[in-house]
C-alpha cells in the first residue's frame, strides 16, 4: 500500500487560449479573474502568466500581486502544475507584506501539497507544522495532520508519522480516524513492529466499519497475519487473520457506503452547503470508488478470500489444530469457486482429516474433490488418500476398489506403486489372504524399481502366515531375509520365521529361533509376544516350568502380552494341579491390577480353585463380589463368563429357582441409562438359564436385551446371542445391526461365524443374492471348525441350485457330506438337497442313489427319511419305473415312526393313484 495524498478534481478540456499580447493590463486581470471564476482554470492561467511577462516587473503589477497570485497558484493546482503552483506560492508570500488572513491559511495549505508532490518532505513537513501553529482552529487541521502523518511515512520517517499520528488520533472525526488508523497501521508494518501494528488491529477492530478506507485496514491486516505466518508466529497470525473481512461482505459493505456518501454529497449540494463540507464529501466518495476499483482489479481480487482462507487454514496447521483447519479448508472446497487455491487447500483438507482419523469426513472430501476439479493434478494423491481413509474406517471393499482404480486410472504417478501396495494391505486386512499375496508377488514386476519392493516381499510372507500356510511364509521370510539381511523388517522377519515354526507345531525349531530371536533383537517391538510363543512352545513341549519363566519374563509395560502370559501361567499351574498356587497367582494380579479389563477372569479362577476345593459357598461369594463391583463396567468384558459358572453352583431346581430370582432382581436394579451394561447382562445370564428348558422364554429375554448393548464395547457372545434372537423374531435389522457391530469390533471373536451365518440368512431372505454368497464365501474364508459350517454350506447351496448353476451347488453339498465336523442329521439333509438337484436338471436316476442313502444310513432322522422316501418314490416314477415305485412307498407306509409325517399321506395318495392306475 502507497500513501495517499489528496487530489483535486481533473482538468477540463483543454481550451485555446486568447491572444493576450493586445490586451492590456487591467484587461488581462479582469479577463484572467472571470476565468478562474468560470473554472476555465487553463485560460485563467495563460491570462495570469500573460500579465506576468508582460507586465509584472512595472510597479502596477507589484499592486495587483497579492490579488492575482493566489489565483494564478489554485489554477495550476487545478491543472496539476504543482511546480508552478508552489512557485506562484512562495511568490505571493515573498512579495505580499500582509497576507490576507484567509487567504494565507489557503495558500499554506497548498504550499505543503505542493511540496509533498515535489517530494520535498522536510519542506511539506515544515509547511503543515507552521499552519497547524498558525491556524489551530482551521477546518483544515485534521486533513493537515493526516497529510504531515502521510509525507513523514513517504520520506520514510515512519517513527515520526507513528508517534504523530497517536498523539493526535484521537482527537479526529469517526472518518479521519479511520484514515489516520490505516497510515498508522501501515507504518508499524513497513518499519517492522509488528506486535505494535497486532495491538493498533486489536484496538481498532472494533471500530473498523467506520473506517473509510476499509479495503486497505482489511488489505494491512492481511499482510500482518501473513508476516506473522511466515515467521511461525500462528497464534498471533490467527488473530489477524480471524478480523480480516471476506471479499463479499468487504465489497458490500464498501457500496453500501459509496451510496451513504454519494447521498450525502447531494443533499449539501442541493442546500448550497458551503465549499468545504462539499469538497471534504467529493474526496471521500473519491477515495472509496478509487479504492475499490483498484481492489477489483488487482491481482489477488479473484483469489483473495481463498488466499486469506488457506493462510488461516495455514496457521492453525503450524498450532497442530488440524480440526480448526479442517473446518476452514472444508468452507473453501464447499463454497469457493475452483481456482488452484481452493485445489491445493482441498488436498490439504484431506489430509487434515487423515491426521486426526476423521475418515468419514476425509472420504466425502476426496468424493467432492474428484467432483470439483475432474482433472486435477491431484487426483491420483486424491484417489490414494481416500483409499487410506476407507482402509481405516474400516471399509475395506471400497478401499481395495479404490487402491486398484489409482494404480490402473494412474500407473505413471508417483503415488502408483504405493496404491497397488495399499490394495494388498487392504486385502490383508480383509482376509482375502490369496489375493493379497497374489497382488504384493505382482508388486516387483510392476514396479521394477520401487522401494515398496521390500515391503511387498515382506508382506507377502506376512500374507502366507495368515493364510496359515507357515510352510511357505518361513520360505519367502528366508527369501526376504537373504535379499535384504539389514532392511527394515529383518528383526520381523526373523520372528515371523519363528513364529511360523510355532504355527507348523515344530516346537523345538521355534525354541531355537524364539531364543536366537530375543537375543539378536532385544529391543524389538515383538519381544512381549515372542516370549508369550516361547512360554507356549515350551509347554507344549511338555517343559511347564520353562514355559511360566518365559511368561514372567515379559515386562508389565507391554500390558496385553504380560497379562497373557499371567493367565498361561495359571494354566500351567492348573495343568500341575497346583491349585493352591493358582490361587495366590490370580490374587495378586488382583491386588496389582485393579484396572485390567481381564480382573474378572482371575476372579473366575479363584472361584475355580474354591470349586476344586469343595469350597462352594466361597466360589459363589467370589463371583458375587465382582458381579457387584464390574457387572456395570463393559470394559470388563470376562464378566460374562462368571455367569455359567454361578450357575453350576446351584444345582436342582431349588437352586435354579434361587440364581434366576438373584439374576431377575439384578436385572430389576440396573434400570436406566447408566445400567445398561448391567441389565444387559442380567438378562443375557437368564436367558443361558432357559435356553434348553424353555427356548422361547430366552429368545424373549435376548431380545429384551439386545437394545441395551453397544457394540463397541459388548462382548461378542452377548452380540452373537441377542443377533440370533432377533434374527428368530423377524427383527432382521436389529439383528444385522448387531452381526455387524460383532464383525466390526471383534473380528477375529470366535463367534464371528455366527455373524457372517445370520447376515448371510438375512440377506439371502431380503432377496440380495449376491450379498448372501459374499456372507457365506466370507465365512468358508474366514473361520475354521464351526458347527455352523454345514448349515451355511446347504444355504449356499440352495441359492446357487436357484441360480440353476447347479454344479457349484453340488460341490457345496459334497462338502457338508464330507466334513467330519459336520452333524449327521445335516448330512441327510444335505443327500437330500443333493438328490433334488438331480431331480431339478431332470435326472431322476442320479437323484434316487443319494434319496437311499438317507433312509439306510441315517435312519435316526425320521424328518429326512420321510422325505428321500417319497422323493425316491417320485423319482422311479418319473422313470416309469412303477413297481419300484409302488415298493417305496410301501416301505415308507410300511414304517410306524413315519406314519404321522404329511410325506406319508402323500405317498398313500401317490400310491392309490399307481395301483388304480395298474
Amino acid at each position: 500500500m502507497g500513501v495517499a495524498l489528496p487530489v483535486v478534481a481533473a482538468p477540463k478540456p483543454a481550451e485555446v487560449n486568447p491572444d493576450v499580447s493586445a490586451l492590456t493590463a487591467e484587461e488581462m486581470l479582469n479577463r484572467g479573474r472571470v476565468a478562474y471564476a468560470a473554472a476555465k482554470y487553463e485560460e485563467a492561467e495563460g491570462l495570469f502568466q500573460g500579465f506576468l511577462s508582460q507586465y509584472g516587473a512595472s510597479p502596477e503589477a507589484l499592486e495587483a500581486l497579492p490579488r492575482m497570485l493566489p489565483m494564478l497558484a489554485i489554477s495550476r493546482i487545478q491543472l496539476r502544475k504543482y511546480d508552478g503552483a508552489l512557485e506562484a506560492i512562495l511568490e505571493y508570500f515573498q512579495k505580499t507584506a500582509k497576507p490576507e488572513p484567509a487567504v494565507a491559511e489557503e495558500l499554506l495549505f497548498w504550499q505543503g501539497m505542493c511540496e509533498l508532490h515535489a517530494e520535498q518532505f522536510e519542506a511539506a513537513h515544515k509547511s503543515f507544522r507552521t499552519f497547524l501553529d498558525t491556524h489551530p482552529k482551521s477546518p483544515k487541521c485534521e486533513e493537515v495532520i493526516l497529510l504531515l502523518a502521510a509525507g513523514d511515512a513517504v520520506a520514510g520517517k515512519h517513527a515520526a508519522a507513528i508517534q504523530f499520528l497517536s498523539d493526535t488520533k484521537a482527537g479526529l472525526s469517526p472518518e479521519n480516524r479511520g484514515r489516520a488508523t490505516v497510515q498508522q497501521l501501515y507504518s508499524l508494518l513497513e518499519s517492522g513492529r509488528r506486535e505494535d501494528a497486532l495491538k493498533l488491529l486489536l484496538e481498532e477492530y472494533p471500530r473498523s466499519a467506520d473506517i473509510l478506507q476499509l479495503v486497505s485496514f482489511n488489505s494491512l491486516a492481511l499482510r500482518l497475519g501473513a508476516d506473522f505466518l511466515e515467521d511461525g508466529k500462528y497464534r498471533e497470525s490467527i488473530a489477524c487473520l480471524q478480523r480480516v473481512w471476506p471479499r463479499d461482505r468487504l465489497l458490500r459493505h464498501q457500496e453500501a457506503r459509496l451510496e451513504e456518501l454519494r447521498a450525502r454529497l447531494a443533499a449539501a449540494r442541493e442546500r448550497n452547503a458551503d465549499a468545504r463540507a462539499t469538497l471534504t464529501l467529493s474526496q471521500m466518495v473519491a477515495k472509496v470508488e478509487r479504492e475499490v476499483s483498484e481492489f477489483r482489479k488487482s491481482e489477488t481480487f479473484e483469489r483473495y478470500d481463498s488466499s486469506l482462507r488457506l493462510r488461516l487454514a495455514s496457521a492453525f496447521l503450524g498450532m497442530e489444530r488440524h480440526r480448526e483447519a479442517a473446518l476452514i479448508l472444508e468452507q473453501m472446497l464447499d463454497e469457493l469457486p475452483p481456482d488452484p487455491v481452493v485445489e491445493d487447500a482441498s488436498l490439504t483438507l484431506i489430509q487434515c482429516w487423515t491426521r486426526i482419523e476423521r475418515w468419514d469426513r476425509a472420504i466425502a472430501a476426496a468424493e467432492r474433490f474428484a467432483v470439483k476439479f475432474p482433472k486435477s493434478k491431484h487426483l491420483a494423491m486424491i484417489g490414494f488418500l481416500r483409499g487410506v481413509a476407507e482402509q481405516n474406517a474400516p471399509k475395506l471393499a471400497e478401499s481395495i476398489a479404490t487402491f486398484d482404480a489409482v494404480a490402473e486410472k494412474y500407473p505413471d504417478a508417483d503415488i502408483a506403486p504405493r496404491a497397488f501396495f495399499m490394495k494388498g494391505f487392504s486385502l490383508l486386512l480383509a482376509e482375502q489372504n490369496a489375493d493379497a499375496i497374489g497382488t504384493f508377488e505382482k508388486f516387483p514386476r510392476r514396479f521394477k524399481k520401487d522401494d515398496l519392493a521390500e515391503d511387498a516381499l515382506y508382506w507377502r510372507g506376512m500374507g502366507y502366515s495368515l493364510a496359515k500356510d507357515p510352510t511357505t511364509s518361513r520360505r519367502v521370510m528366508a527369501e526376504y531375509l537373504k535379499k535384504y539381511p539389514k532392511g527394515k523388517y529383518a528383526a520381523d522377519a526373523v520372528f515371523r520365521r519363528a513364529y511360523s515354526a510355532q504355527a507348523a507345531q515344530d516346537f523345538d525349531t521355534a525354541i531355537r529361533e524364539l531364543g536366537k530371536y530375543l537375543k539378536e533383537y532385544p529391543d524389538h517391538t515383538g519381544r512381549a509376544e515372542a516370549l508369550v510363543l516361547l512360554g507356549d512352545a515350551h509347554m507344549a513341549d511338555g517343559d511347564l516350568d520353562k514355559g511360566i519363566d518365559a511368561f514372567k519374563r515379559i515386562e508389565p509395560a507391554q500390558t496385553r502380552f504380560f497379562e497373557e502370559g499371567w493367565f498361561k501361567t495359571g494354566k500351567a499351574l492348573k495343568l500341575q494341579e497346583k491349585h493352591t498356587a493358582l490361587r495366590k497367582h490370580m490374587e495378586e494380579f488382583v491386588a496389582q491390577h485393579a484396572d485390567s479389563p481381564r480382573l474378572p477372569e482371575a476372579i473366575y479362577w479363584i472361584g475355580w480353585t474354591h470349586r476344586q476345593a469343595d469350597r462352594d459357598k466361597e466360589a459363589v461369594a467370589v463371583y458375587w463380589d465382582a458381579i457387584d463391583r464390574f457387572g456395570n463396567s463393559a470394559r470388563h468384558r470376562a464378566v460374562e463368563d462368571l455367569f455359567p459358572a454361578l450357575a453350576k453352583l446351584y444345582p436342582g431346581d431349588d437352586g435354579r429357582r434361587t440364581y434366576l430370582g438373584r439374576l431377575e432382581a439384578l436385572a430389576a436394579g440396573a434400570k436406566g441409562d447408566d445400567n445398561k451394561t448391567l441389565r444387559s447382562r442380567a438378562l443375557w445370564a437368564q436367558a443361558k438359564v432357559w435356553e434348553r428348558r424353555e427356548p422361547a422364554r430366552a429368545i424373549l429375554l435376548l431380545v429384551e436385551a439386545a437394545p441395551l448393548l453397544d457394540p463397541t464395547t459388548a462382548s461378542p457372545q452377548m452380540l452373537a446371542d441377542c443377533a440370533d434372537a432377533l434374527r428368530v423374531q423377524n427383527d432382521d435389522k436389529g439383528a444385522a445391526d448387531l452381526y455387524t457391530g460383532l464383525l466390526q469390533w471383534n473380528p477375529r471373536a470366535v463367534q464371528r461365524d455366527r455373524a457372517f451365518a445370520g447376515l448371510g440368512l438375512l440377506a439371502g431372505k431380503a432377496g440380495d443374492q449376491d450379498a448372501a454368497l459374499d456372507y457365506y464365501a466370507k465365512f468358508e474364508e474366514r473361520t475354521v471348525g464351526s458347527p455352523l459350517l454345514g448349515r451355511v454350506l446347504m444355504n449356499k447351496a440352495a441359492l446357487l441350485a436357484a441360480r440353476r448353476k447347479y454344479k457349484d451347488a453340488a460341490i457345496a453339498l459334497e462338502r457338508v457330506v464330507a466334513d467330519e465336523q459336520v452333524t449327521k442329521q445335516e448330512k441327510a439333509e444335505a443327500l437330500v438337497q443333493y438328490g433334488d438337484l438331480f431331480m431339478r436338471e431332470d435326472k431322476p436316476a442320479g437323484a434316487i442313489a443319494y434319496y437311499q442313502r438317507v433312509y439306510v444310513m441315517y435312519g435316526r432322522w425320521p424328518r429326512w427319511v420321510a422325505r428321500s422316501y417319497l422323493r425316491s418314490g417320485e423319482a422311479f416314477e418319473k422313470l416309469r419305473r412303477t413297481d419300484e415305485a409302488i415298493r417305496t412307498y410301501e416301505e415308507l407306509l410300511g414304517r410306524e415312526d413315519l406314519a404321522s409325517s404329511d410325506e406319508a399321506r402323500q405317498a398313500k395318495k401317490k400310491l392309490a393313484a399307481l395301483k388304480g392306475g395298474a
